[in-house]
């Protein structure tokens, strides 16, 4: 008797040039940000505004333009982080927008599921 049994194994984050292994720090005139992701599916974002006045904005939204998470940091933060744990998310391509008064910058990421197949033989 054979039994097919499937099974979700992970959620596997495919990550554009942008999201390589090594970091890429991306200037602008008005902040530096950081962004990357590690093995256990979370993103770090780095922000370093060179205005202490003005309040950032991050944006994850989807590929249809949904967003998924919003926060505005407060001006006097100059320097921060945060860690987006993207387990939860459906497969499909996302987008983080950080933005400070009137830029913005922009990195893209995927999210896909692997599915395993596992064959059960009782003899």
């Amino acid at each position: 008797m054979k039994n097919s049994l499937k099974s979700f194994a992970a959620i596997v984050l495919f990550v554009s040039a942008a999201f390589s292994a090594q970091a890429e720090e991306k200037k602008s005139a008005g902040f530096g940000t950081n962004i990357y992701s590690n093995k256990e599916g979370k993103i770090h974002i780095l922000v370093d505004k060179n205005d202490a006045n003005a309040p950032a904005t991050l944006i994850l939204k989807s590929a249809r333009g949904t967003v998924v998470y919003r926060e505005t940091v407060p001006r006097s933060n100059v320097k921060f982080g945060r860690v987006l744990n993207i387990e939860a998310l459906e497969a499909g391509k996302y987008q983080i927008d950080v933005i400070i008064k009137n830029e913005k910058q922009t990195k893209s990421f995927e999210v896909s599921e692997i599915i395993r197949e596992r064959v059960v033989k009782i003899q």
